[in-house]
């Protein structure tokens, strides 16, 4: 998706160069939604902070090194790979 949809239209639009000047990275969520109606209970309840693992698909290394800067704080363990694997991942 992000390979042939998003990519070829930022190269298309953008001024910039794409992996030159611009970095693009992939970071799905794991969040489960949980409803209101089918439990009150808050122990199935997951946001951005409780996740166990972060996933980063890299376009190229220097993005892929950024974004794994900006989750350091959550401490958790950062897995790096491509941008088709981690949207398969997802």
């Amino acid at each position: 998706m992000t390979e042939k949809t998003v990519i070829p239209i930022l190269k298309e639009h953008m001024r910039k160069k794409v992996d030159k000047d611009i970095g693009i990275c992939v970071s799905p969520e794991f969040l489960t939604e949980i409803h209101g109606t089918w439990t009150d209970s808050r122990s199935f309840s997951r946001d951005f902070f409780s996740e166990e693992r972060i996933v980063i698909g890299e376009f190229d290394k220097k993005a892929g090194d950024i974004a794994e800067q900006l989750y350091k704080p959550l401490n958790e363990p950062v897995f790096r790979t491509n941008l088709r694997t981690t949207e398969m991942i997802k």
